[in-house]
């Protein structure tokens, strides 16, 4: 998994594995999903995200985990 942060786009995205992804399902406003062809998860995209964390959380934030996770 990998966190990273787009200061630009004041967007959060949380990749849980890489690969391509199939389409982008809108769940709630400012949070989409991204899914493979047989509807895994790849990654979560949040926008505006700054307005809903403190400014503290967003240093260099990056989480690896073993791929058997």
């Amino acid at each position: 998994m990998k966190i990273s942060y787009d200061k630009t786009a004041d967007a959060l995205y949380l990749r849980l594995k890489a690969g391509r992804v199939s389409m982008t399902v809108k769940m709630q406003n400012k949070v989409l999903v991204d899914v493979d062809t047989e509807g895994g998860v790849m990654g979560v995209e949040i926008l505006g995200v700054s307005r809903q964390l403190p400014k503290r959380a967003f240093g260099s934030i990056e989480v690896g985990l073993p791929s058997a996770v």
